[in-house]
């Protein structure tokens, strides 16, 4: 308003020297949104390696979703910018639009339509922690009352001396034992620091070992424990009519998305193609 200029000249509809500046202008803003959205991709891809460290399971790390959050934003910003860009060739000379107006309008459409995707996914995570937090409390995997980041400490957790002594095959061999003993993989909102906490030692030192001697971080070796024991359950004589949803449960998976794919990833088959394969249908009798 204050330099005479008017919303046609703005969007670039009428140029001259003079507007063409606050054109090139408006046009940089609507470029510098997208650029950002682009890069933050390969950031938020490169998360999702860097939080397997810690986390054991797939809605813990939601890299997934930050991922195509990125995208969608890209996507947007990316239409934005296109539309500052080539709006005035669509009317004026490819008269693909009728006026530069119906952009305007298909932008607001998407930014609605984004606004509908991350409302629904954050109703859809809510009800998917509540259900978790109802389902460990039902199993008695935590007490009602005791925070879900909190374990047992470790009887006779080493002190600091004994640390300083005990070496990387030592504290990978005590990691198996743990595995085996204690099952900890069954609880499906295991992570790293809680896990090393039972070994009484740090993060850092259990996933530089996990890393260095299992060749796996802590998402792929916690999950490799799972997918173990349901391919056992899967064809146990005891659990051959049980039902998946209940499998993956009961094997501390908490996503059946996440365990078809694991699942795939190792044996290679989907959870009911290993059980057709190698387990035999319990008959019932009449």
């Amino acid at each position: 308003m204050a330099l005479g200029i008017s919303l046609d000249q703005a969007k670039g509809l009428e140029l001259n020297d003079n507007h063409r500046l606050l054109h090139d202008i408006c046009l940089l803003m609507k470029g510098i949104p997208t650029l950002y959205a682009l890069a933050c991709i390969p950031v938020a891809i490169s998360a999702s390696i860097i939080m397997q460290n810690y986390y054991s399971n797939d809605y813990a790390l939601g890299t997934n979703w930050l991922s195509v959050l990125c995208m969608g934003y890209a996507g947007y910003w990316g239409w934005v910018f296109f539309s500052q860009l080539f709006g005035h060739v669509l009317v004026n000379v490819w008269q693909v639009i009728p006026s530069i107006d119906s952009l305007g309008i298909a932008n607001n459409y998407l930014a609605f339509v984004l606004l509908l995707i991350l409302f629904g996914y954050n109703i859809s995570v809510a009800q998917q922690q509540l259900a978790r937090a109802l389902n460990a409390i039902k199993k008695n995997l935590l007490p009602a009352d005791e925070p879900s980041h909190t374990l047992p400490t470790p009887p006779h957790a080493p002190d600091a001396h004994a640390h300083a002594q005990k070496t990387p095959s030592d504290l990978a061999q005590r990691i198996q034992n743990l595995m085996v003993q204690q099952k900890p993989h069954l609880q499906s909102s295991i992570t790293a620091e809680q896990f090393a906490h039972l070994l009484g030692r740090s993060t850092r030192e259990v996933s530089a070992v996990l890393n260095q001697h299992f060749e796996q971080n802590f998402f792929e070796f916690i999950n490799t424990y799972r997918v173990n024991d349901a391919k056992a359950l899967l064809i146990s004589p005891e659990h051959i009519n049980t039902p998946i949803t209940h499998i993956l449960s009961m094997a501390g998976f908490n996503s059946k998305s996440a365990f078809q794919r694991f699942f795939k990833r190792i044996t290679g088959m989907s959870p009911s193609e290993y059980r057709q394969r190698y387990g035999s249908v319990k008959k019932t009798p009449r």
